[in-house]
């Protein structure tokens, strides 16, 4: 009679055969990573990627809608949608035709231009709060909201629960 398994080398066990599987099902994916190494720490573009799965990471070639496929032909319903930036959907054409027309005549300027009014105005028109303020990335966005908390709080120092 075969000796049982502990739950905890079965795990082991599953883990070893799923990675396994998912180098021989994802070799391009495996190949871009090794390139990537040498051009980025880890191989990923953003430190937090490394981490991101228990396997390597996917290296994605097209996305559409809800889907993406990546560069071994495996197509995906995406659920993450770059964290929810994307949550029309990638490269909606309404999306698509009015970044590719601002793209054309200017896409970043450091300065004030008329389609920040636009979208202000609109923001406070559907969510009734009268200001906005805009950011290019989550970190500003983070900053931005600790600047807001010393102001409100008159207080000079955020406290900040690393992975939270």
């Amino acid at each position: 009679m075969p000796a049982m398994l502990s739950d905890g080398d079965r795990v082991a066990a599953l883990t070893t055969r799923e990675r396994r599987r998912f180098s021989e099902t994802h070799p391009r994916s495996g190949q871009m990573l090794d390139r990537a190494r040498g051009s980025m720490p880890h191989g990923v573009p953003m430190s937090w990627m490394r981490d991101l799965y228990d396997h390597d990471p996917l290296f994605v070639t097209t996305a559409d809608g809800a889907s993406f496929t990546d560069v071994d032909g495996h197509a995906y319903l995406n659920f993450n949608l770059a964290d929810m930036s994307l949550f029309c959907g990638v490269a909606p054409p309404a999306l698509t035709r009015a970044v590719l027309e601002r793209i054309g005549t200017g896409g970043q300027f450091l300065l004030p231009i008329e389609d920040a009014i636009w979208v202000a105005e609109e923001l406070g028109r559907r969510y009734r709060l009268p200001k906005w303020q805009f950011t290019l990335s989550a970190t500003t966005a983070n900053v931005e909201a600790w600047r807001l908390a010393r102001l409100a709080t008159d207080r000079p120092v955020v406290l900040l629960f690393d992975g939270c």
